[in-house]
């Protein structure tokens, strides 16, 4: 799989959108956002955005508008950094197994193919048992 993926961020972006961009190239993974600092210079808030209905503003501390483009080659750490450095969104990758979404922290290094291409092995295994 070698296709770009071009996601255009600004605040009027609803997480749903980006989320189905993401996931017309990985469809093993599910991109998670987290709320925004209480300041900003803090950290991340540890809460999940469950509602893909939300803007994307509620999430960023930088609200430039732009484009991400996400390579299939580019790592899971490069993917968060993208985000965070650019438009202020703090993101995580999860991978589906036995119909709930996990996230693998050790994967930072492996690429965005790599990390689907995993999920859906692990899909595929759970799909035996």
């Amino acid at each position: 799989m070698n296709k770009l993926v071009r996601i255009t961020i600004n605040d009027n972006r609803k997480i749903f959108a980006i989320r189905k961009e993401f996931n017309d190239v990985f469809q093993d993974l599910q991109i998670e956002f987290f709320g925004k600092p209480h300041t900003s210079s803090g950290r991340a808030s540890g809460k999940i955005i469950k509602s893909g209905l939300a803007k994307i503003s509620g999430c960023r501390t930088i609200h430039s508008e732009g484009h991400l483009e996400l390579n299939p080659e580019m790592t899971v750490s490069e993917l968060c950094g993208l985000f965070r450095d650019r438009f202020g969104i703090t993101v995580k990758l999860f991978c589906k197994s036995e119909n709930r979404w996990i996230e693998f922290p050790a994967t930072e290094t492996w690429t965005l193919n790599k990390q689907n291409k995993q999920c859906e092995v692990l899909n595929e295994l759970d799909t035996i048992k």
